[in-house]
């Protein structure tokens, strides 16, 4: 199956799932042919079917539930229900049973498109080094949030965010609740 077979065959399979709006699709095409950062973002679908083949002695390794479309601009910041900024993760509604590893070569492979396309100004080997680095600490630690100073259990350092938030009020400061208030946060 070529690429544009696996589009089609996607989008009538979308279509089946949630109406579809035909300018919007058109859209996306026109897009998609911007650059191959863009290309990328708008075909998960596709890398999910080349990958075994491509990244075949990665293909075998642990499957668990991955966010299979990763990529450099599905970061970002949001406010938690406790009205804590976090970073992290923002999209997932490709998420699904796959081997860990094609989020991180996925990632790794956007940071170098998204550096040809200037939307980062990222090295390969920069971008490399830090998603393996992040990964291997991220596992080390346990998997926990990072929410404050403190090397407390279920807690991770995350420089200059206070263990601390704001009450729904506004007026008052409470400890965080992966804490409890038993780190220093200055």
């Amino acid at each position: 199956m070529n690429v544009l077979q696996a589009t089609q065959a996607y989008e009538r399979w979308s279509a089946r799932q949630v109406p579809l709006v035909p300018t919007d699709l058109r859209l996306k095409h026109a897009m998609m042919t911007q650059s191959a950062f863009s290309f990328l973002r708008a075909t998960c679908y596709r890398w999910m079917q080349v990958w075994p083949e491509v990244c075949a002695d990665l293909a075998t390794v642990p499957s668990l539930r991955a966010v299979a479309d990763l990529h450099v601009e599905n970061f970002g910041t949001w406010r938690d229900s406790e009205g804590r900024l976090i970073w992290g993760i923002n999209d997932f509604d490709e998420a699904c049973v796959f081997p860990y590893a094609s989020d991180l070569v996925r990632l790794v492979a956007s940071a170098k498109l998204a550096g040809r396309a200037e939307h980062v100004a990222v090295k390969l080997d920069e971008a490399s080094d830090a998603v393996l680095t992040g990964y291997l600490e991220g596992v080390r630690a346990g998997g926990g949030p990072l929410c404050c100073r403190s090397n407390i259990p279920g807690c991770a350092r995350l420089p200059r965010t206070p263990c601390v938030i704001r009450s729904s009020s506004g007026r008052r400061w409470r400890p965080c609740r992966w804490c409890r208030g038993r780190c220093r946060a200055r």
